[in-house]
């Protein structure tokens, strides 16, 4: 994110995600300044729906820049 940040200089925000296993965490970065989520489980239904919802959102944002 930082090395994406540095090419863009745009100074808008990033926006990412990572998977470990079953466990998600998403990610924003703004300037200095970074946010992790709680970890979301896909072995649990209402984590993996939340998971998705995150994922169509992120989509959307991504589109709509």
């Amino acid at each position: 994110m930082l090395i994406s940040q540095n090419i863009n200089q745009d100074n808008k925000p990033l926006y990412g995600g990572f998977l470990v296993g079953s466990n998600w965490r998403f990610a924003t970065l703004l300037g200095n300044e970074y946010s992790v989520s709680r970890q979301f489980d896909a072995a649990n239904k209402n984590d993996l729906l939340q998971t998705v919802y995150i994922l169509r959102k992120l989509k959307d944002l991504i589109i709509n820049r």
